[in-house]
């Protein structure tokens, strides 16, 4: 009965959570054909199937332009299921009810099984939670692991913190804080090969652990011990890959390249000024820069033939050249990039609900956008006040890989797509708010 009780909130999440996504995917992206980064991401896991077998955009020339794990997994999914995107988006209607799973999980051991199962249902049903499992971009792999590795660095937390209060012999703690060590490291890895910026989760390793150090909440012989086991393992994960860019281009590529197209189009006197279609702030692409990059012509972005580390570096250098001479606006450019963060509708081309914009479900979408994010947004910042005092070690990794990623995108560029990974995290902060009040009122009475 017991066992019940545990399992059926996790199921009753799980399966509310995948019929929303499947009924998504059914009608909004019924005919859904991938587009942009999601199409590159298709050639590539088609050369891998194909007679070729290469991690290629042209014909048997391999590329280090794109991270490779959400490709492989695609190719992996056509190889047994056949070359039909559904079955991929399928894919992600799972990935992305195990995220909500993750989250009902952290709800439960941080505020109570009640406010977890509602958390968990709230996840199920937030359109900025299902949004991305209808395409082929990255977006949903990326967040499902972000969000497992929130999890397992909450749960390596909570054992490094009471170790010598877990019951049973040494070989048990042993065990258990090894076991969360090697999932920790595993999910670096994985979430680094999925984004290029996928390393700066090792910021939030240094700084988590350093916090905690600080606060004499471990010791320092386990904390670097389990830091390099971390690093270790994910490392065991990456430079496979970073050879194989290496044998492939000969140059030095960590994962993929594309930060320089990022930082380019990014920082410009265009995005200053502001591009008609979008206005100031936003990205634009190369082709629209101003000044213009050299030989933008030739190498049109990062995926074509040809662009190599060393275009990578000019990027770079570009990019940090105007910065340099240009400080006075960088206040508001990042201002920019703020606001675009936290706007409820985004400009993305190529998802379902803007491919197929005049069918219902297509205007449900839209409109739960602008019904729910800003509520959403509003009382997650009240959770995070409300449980800023009582809750911060245990919320400690939720802060992190929250201001991690509101940084990356502000230093960036930034959209509704790029505040992706901390969706989840928002309705988390939610349900606290909720355990808040559910603690005052019990206090009242």
């Amino acid at each position: 009965m017991q066992r019940y009780r545990t399992f059926w909130p996790i199921l009753s999440v799980f399966v509310v959570s995948l019929i929303v996504r499947i009924t998504y995917n059914l009608t909004a992206a019924n005919g859904y054909f991938p587009k942009y980064d999601a199409r590159l991401y298709e050639i590539i896991a088609n050369s891998l199937i194909g007679p070729q077998h290469c991690f290629c955009l042209f014909s048997r020339i391999p590329t280090t332009s794109r991270a490779p794990l959400w490709p492989w997994i695609i190719a992996a999914i056509y190889s047994v299921m056949g070359p039909e995107n559904i079955y991929p988006r399928l894919f992600l209607c799972v990935l992305g009810s195990g995220t909500c799973v993750l989250i009902y999980l952290l709800a439960r051991e941080l505020f109570s099984p009640r406010i977890a199962l509602v958390t968990g249902l709230l996840a199920a049903v937030y359109v900025g939670m299902f949004l991305y499992d209808g395409w082929l971009f990255s977006e949903s792999l990326y967040t499902f692991l972000s969000t497992a590795l929130v999890y397992a660095l909450f749960r390596l937390q909570r054992c490094l913190i009471s170790s010598a209060k877990i019951s049973g012999s040494k070989w048990s703690v042993f065990s258990e804080l090894r076991r969360w060590q090697l999932v920790c490291g595993a999910l670096v890895g994985l979430a680094s090969l999925t984004r290029p910026n996928g390393p700066v989760l090792y910021g939030i390793l240094l700084i988590w652990g350093g916090i905690l150090l600080v606060c004499r909440l471990s010791s320092w012989q386990i904390m670097l011990r389990s830091l390099l086991i971390i690093i270790c393992v994910s490392l065991v994960f990456i430079l496979p890959w970073t050879y194989r860019n290496y044998y492939s281009a000969h140059e030095s590529t960590l994962v993929a390249t594309g930060m320089g197209e990022v930082l380019a189009g990014a920082y410009n006197d265009t995005v200053v000024v502001g591009n008609p279609e979008t206005g100031p702030g936003y990205w634009v692409s190369r082709d629209k820069v101003v000044p213009a990059l050299p030989e933008a012509q030739k190498k049109p972005h990062h995926d074509s033939y040809g662009y190599t580390a060393e275009n990578e570096k000019q990027d770079v250098a570009l990019a940090i050249h105007w910065m340099r001479t240009h400080v006075s606006e960088l206040p508001a450019l990042i201002g920019w990039h703020f606001i675009h963060m936290w706007q409820p509708y985004t400009l993305e081309p190529g998802l379902p609900i803007k491919e197929f914009p005049d069918r219902l479900a297509s205007q449900i979408v839209w409109y739960l956008l602008y019904i729910m994010s800003i509520p959403v947004f509003l009382l997650a910042f009240a959770g995070l006040i409300a449980t800023l005092r009582s809750r911060w070690v245990l919320l400690l990794p939720i802060y992190l890989m929250l201001g991690s990623t509101i940084a990356v995108n502000l230093a960036l560029y930034a959209n509704m797509r790029f505040r992706a990974p901390i969706e989840p995290l928002l309705v988390l902060l939610v349900g606290g708010l909720l355990w808040r009040c559910s603690q005052m009122r019990k206090a009242s009475t």
